[in-house]
């Protein structure tokens, strides 16, 4: 009798120890699973991100300035690729107020990828003592209804090809029978899924300074069918290509086009 009671009393310990494993086990399961969906969800809400960034203040000899920027724009979500927001360019004197401020649409930007959005403010009134951006929201902005390419990056979806800086006969106003240098080369599109191509696609060149973004030039290239190729040219605006001593590193990005704001947009 006292075997069966012993043998009873195991039984039961035994039962407790299992269920109080199972017990850990889901609670942990439970705790894993609501992390990693605070986490994804996290990451998915992530806004887009300003990267390195440089500006360049040009006087005009006329009282007025242009400002040179260059900016990079990074999508920092894992999964979601529909992130069309606003860059915002706010030139500020001294104590920080606004003398000018202009906006672009940042673009379509895929998950985990980068963009670069480089332009110039011209004839602003007063000297900007310094030069801001940043990232906002826009209503009704027109990005796409769907994230695509989950996991892909523009730089996988297009192939570039001979990239180089050449000397390139000058033309329009400039000398007859001198040369400039530009950046050339040729892409490819590799988006089987799109086999009628894609309408717009920009080719960015970004230019260095002892490892410094000193600024970045894009060219749009149009209708590029799958397995196509296409030549590009990209030429200076705020970088000066004809001395090599004011860059010595450069890269290639791809990214879809960003637009400029309207004035509408800007009142919304």
């Amino acid at each position: 009798m006292k075997g069966h009671k012993r043998w009873g009393m195991k039984k039961i310990l035994s039962l407790l120890l299992s269920l109080m494993m199972a017990i850990s086990i889901t609670g942990c399961s439970t705790t894993d699973n609501s992390s990693k969906a605070k986490k994804e969800t996290i990451v998915k809400n992530q806004s887009l991100k300003i990267g390195e960034s440089c500006y360049e203040i040009q006087d005009r000899a006329d009282g007025k300035w242009d400002i040179y920027y260059s900016v990079e724009v990074i999508n920092p979500n894992s999964y979601d690729a529909n992130n069309y927001q606003g860059l915002f360019i706010d030139c500020q004197d001294e104590d920080g107020y606004s003398i000018e401020q202009k906006g672009s649409y940042t673009g379509y930007i895929l998950a985990k990828d980068h963009t670069y959005i480089s332009s110039y403010i011209a004839a602003v009134d007063e000297k900007p003592a310094k030069v801001k951006f940043n990232i906002e929201d826009i209503e009704n902005s027109g990005g796409f209804s769907e994230p695509i390419f989950e996991g892909k990056k523009s730089n996988d979806l297009f192939k570039l090809k001979d990239v180089r800086i050449d000397d390139v006969l000058n033309y329009g106003s400039n000398p007859e029978g001198k040369t400039h240098k530009e950046l050339v080369g040729s892409i490819c599109s590799d988006m089987e899924s799109f086999p009628d191509g894609v309408s717009e696609v920009k080719v960015i060149g970004v230019f260095y300074k002892d490892k410094k973004l000193i600024g970045s030039i894009d060219t749009n290239i149009s209708d590029l069918d799958y397995k196509d190729k296409q030549q590009f040219n990209i030429s200076p605006l705020g970088v000066d290509l004809d001395n090599e001593s004011t860059y010595d590193d450069y890269k290639i990005v791809i990214a879809f086009p960003s637009v400029k704001i309207s004035n509408e947009d800007n009142e919304d």
